[in-house]
């Protein structure tokens, strides 16, 4: 999800939010990823990890000349890849699961990295 942090109105807001989007379609396509969307009207490309997710969306606000102005937050529904019979979380994508100290550990990280 983007946050436009940096904007004086509803309106500007709206507005940054939709330029974005329209780069990050174009993003996509010039990356050859699907521009389908999911059941909430985001893109649902098939990507090479979830950090890759991340980047490319830095990509496109900064693209869309919204650096510093809109702001990425995550809701990653973490209860839906948790495996109650381990107490990990499944990275299926990564290939691997993990702990709760190390999902929030790799969420720091890709923070970290894509700033």
């Amino acid at each position: 999800m983007i946050c436009p942090v940096g904007a004086p109105n509803y309106r500007e807001s709206l507005r940054m939010i939709a330029e974005t989007y329209q780069v990050l379609k174009e993003t996509l396509k010039k990356k050859e990823y699907s521009t389908g969307v999911g059941d909430e009207g985001g893109f649902a490309p098939k990507l090479k990890s979830n950090e890759e997710a991340l980047v490319i969306l830095v990509e496109a606000i900064k693209n869309a000349g919204y650096d510093k102005k809109i702001m990425i937050a995550l809701d990653t529904a973490a209860s839906g890849f948790f495996n109650e019979k381990t107490k990990t979380y499944e990275l299926h994508s990564e290939k691997r699961n993990i702990t709760a100290d190390e999902l929030i550990a790799m969420y720091k990280s890709w923070l970290r990295n894509i700033r």
